[in-house]
């Protein structure tokens, strides 16, 4: 594998001071757990060991997935569902959210996260779906991410409900009397928003994944500001923190290890710590 399963040197000052301590995992989902993983990189294996490990006393974990595209493709929450996992998946793209309805058991809400309750333009195409993003959002790279395939298909915009991180919560106790275990966050450009109201919340997830593609510390310095770790990295973009009450009781390399070389296989070679 590419780098040696490490982020590449060139990167130099490039890589984040908030994946200090942190593992790095490189192409996991194409190796190591290849057939059982139904995410992007491999993350939900890790999510649902994390869940058993230290909810080993919990009849059933709850998730919250922003940004739940069709519920199948590179779907982070789609394996925990199966595993017996509970929990509200949200979208706002109404031709994905056709398809989720469909291909998914959980309650689904049409709507997108973000600040005011409003109804807000969305921006997106019907070549790069999974890409689309609140208006608002649209940064200059999500824009080139949008118009890299322009010629195929035009991207075009339309009205979406936007709804708060606490009215979300607040739906989400009111559907199962407690709150998420896990929450994803993948938004396309407005992730730091959504950690900035997640944080303004009393309540802290144990698990969280975030999709940090430009590597960027304003979402990592929210999150470390109010007790949260940066364990593990999946190709370079897919961040997993873990709260501070759960942290302390499980050894992430151990886990990692164990999802990606059960008892009798060859020992794990695309994972490794980051050492400063």
């Amino acid at each position: 594998m590419p780098f040696d399963h490490l982020p590449p040197p060139y990167w130099g000052s490039q890589i984040p001071e908030h994946w200090h301590n942190a593992v790095f995992c490189w192409k996991l989902a194409e190796f190591e757990l290849a057939g059982r993983t139904q995410s992007q990189c491999g993350q939900d294996i890790l999510v649902d060991a994390l869940a058993n490990t230290y909810f080993n006393n919990q009849n059933c974990f709850y998730f919250l997935d922003f940004g739940a595209n069709d519920g199948v493709s590179e779907s982070s929450t789609q394996f925990l569902e199966k595993s017996g996992w509970k929990g509200i998946l949200i979208e706002p793209n109404p031709f994905l959210f056709h398809k989720l309805t469909s291909h998914r058991t959980s309650k689904t809400i049409l709507a997108a996260l973000g600040r005011p309750t409003s109804i807000q333009p969305f921006v997106t195409s019907f070549t790069s779906d999974k890409l689309g993003t609140l208006k608002s959002n649209l940064t200059d790279y999500q824009n080139s991410r949008l118009h890299a395939d322009i010629e195929a298909e035009p991207v075009f915009e339309f009205l979406v409900p936007v709804l708060t991180f606490e009215l979300f919560l607040d739906f989400f106790y009111e559907s199962f009397g407690l709150y998420p275990d896990f929450i994803k966050i993948d938004i396309e450009g407005g992730e730091e928003s959504a950690i900035d109201m997640l944080c303004a919340h009393s309540h802290r997830p144990s698990i969280i994944e975030l999709e940090n593609n430009l590597r960027r510390s304003e979402c990592a310095n929210r999150l470390l500001e109010n007790g949260y770790t940066c364990c593990c990295i999946f190709d370079s973009f897919v961040e997993v923190w873990v709260h501070e009450r759960i942290r302390q009781h499980f050894d992430i390399l151990t886990i990692l290890r164990s999802i990606v070389s059960p008892i009798g296989s060859p020992k794990a070679s695309h994972i490794n710590p980051i050492i400063f």
